[in-house]
């Protein structure tokens, strides 16, 4: 983790220098890509640490701690339990209907 003096040292970057800060540090990202996780309607991109005219600037330090917050596990990766997955429905002669579970299996 950073300190505040080896943050407020950092070099400030604008969003499209940015996008090139990340995609060198391994992290492939657009400008606007950021563009839009920064717009106010999606509001999950990297913090903002001032503005310099119309352009927001950033830390690269905190922008990197955003980044590898977003990372997540690979979708195949095995997990011990699983929920039920309802497969279909069951129609009632009433007209009910309800869904029938089928318990995955966790064999890998």
């Amino acid at each position: 983790m950073t300190t505040n003096r080896q943050t407020s040292e950092e070099k400030l970057l604008t969003r499209r220098q940015l996008a090139a800060f990340l995609t060198e540090h391994g992290f492939p990202t657009g400008h606007s890509t950021l563009a839009k996780y920064c717009s106010p309607a999606i509001n999950t991109g990297p913090p903002a640490e001032c503005w310099w005219g119309k352009r927001p600037m950033y830390h690269p330090s905190r922008a990197l701690e955003w980044a590898r917050s977003r990372i997540r596990p690979a979708k195949d990766t095995p997990t011990t339990e699983r929920a039920p997955v309802a497969t279909s429905k069951k129609k009632h002669a009433d007209g009910r209907v309800e869904p029938r579970e089928q318990q995955r299996s966790t064999a890998a």
